[in-house]
């Protein structure tokens, strides 16, 4: 890839950075004013990584249920 198309792309990119930027603070304004008893610093985002568990394992799934699924695709 050459210096102008990285160029470009960064460019693009800083871009759509500020715009989500200005779209977050308007959907934090949003919140404030439907939940007006809560802070910013108790709103915050998941934590993403890899500990997160599933609320129901494959093994815990029924036989049956697992067939109703398939049966559904």
């Amino acid at each position: 890839m050459n210096d102008k198309a990285l160029l470009e792309k960064y460019t693009a990119l800083v871009a759509e950075n500020k715009t989500l930027k200005k779209e977050n603070e308007r959907l934090r304004a949003k919140l404030r004013d439907i939940l007006p008893s809560q802070s910013d610093d108790t709103i915050f985002p998941a934590p993403l990584n890899d500990s997160i568990q599933p609320s129901v394992l494959p093994t815990e799934i029924s036989p049956s249920a697992k067939i109703k699924l398939f049966a559904t695709l």
